[in-house]
């Protein structure tokens, strides 16, 4: 499976939605850099192959992925920033790729970064052919 490709799709899909201060979770950038108000973070989490079946001779692989998004806020805001975040723009813009929001945390406090954070779990299914081509 190309992660990199389906982490793309997310961050493109997010990016439409008017989700500004996005972050894949393993990017080059340093945390001072990143807003001081509300910032979001990408992760993929798990992601499952099926047995692959044959069609139009090339393997396809159905497949599951759990991509975490958190909203990370200061913890001098008040957490419905974070809720609006996800549910009223990560959320329809996550649906739009078939994804089903499965789980949201409960706001934690990260105090390495100072921050609040509240994130969704987004479930993915689709089809993975081996000429790198995904299909959410």
């Amino acid at each position: 499976m190309d992660m990199q490709k389906l982490m793309e799709l997310v961050l493109d899909q997010l990016k439409k939605g008017a989700v500004e201060e996005l972050y894949p979770a393993f990017d080059a950038v340093p945390y001072p850099t990143k807003s001081e108000t509300l910032f979001v973070v990408a992760a993929p989490e798990r992601i499952q192959l099926e047995a692959p079946f044959v069609c139009h001779s090339t393997a396809v692989h159905p497949f599951t992925a759990d991509i975490r998004i958190s909203v990370l806020i200061p913890m001098t805001s008040h957490i419905s920033r974070a809720e609006d975040m996800l549910y009223q723009k990560i959320l329809p813009q996550m649906e739009r790729l078939c994804a089903v929001l499965c789980e949201v945390s409960a706001p934690q406090v990260d105090v390495k970064l100072g921050r609040v954070v509240l994130a969704g779990v987004f479930r993915m299914r689709g089809l993975y052919s081996d000429d790198r081509e995904v299909t959410a």
